[in-house]
């Protein structure tokens, strides 16, 4: 890499390079790629947490739906079984 620089009536040109060279262009691809599969693996993790977590709220209202459900049924058989301990006399129906 060189750049040019203007001095006191004079141009000096500045070059630099690295002490082992410049990196292979397939070393660079593969730590691109690299990179890339590591940040597509986190979304992918990320989007499936976000899903997990919907899919969890929605069975948690089904259950509670279902669990009052259950409650419901459960007094109307208790009020059906309390009408059996105590029948009503009844003398003659008619």
């Amino acid at each position: 890499m060189s750049v040019e620089i203007q001095v006191a009536n004079e141009k000096w040109l500045l070059s630099i390079s690295p002490k082992l060279g410049w990196y292979p262009f397939y070393y660079l691809l593969w730590e691109g790629l690299s990179v890339l599969i590591f940040c597509g693996t986190l979304s992918y993790m990320g989007y499936r947490h976000l899903c997990r977590t919907e899919d969890l709220k929605r069975a948690n209202l089904k259950m509670t739906h279902e669990i009052n459900q259950r409650k419901l049924a459960e007094e109307r058989v208790m009020v059906h079984a309390e009408t059996l301990k105590h029948p009503m006399i009844c003398k003659n129906p008619f």
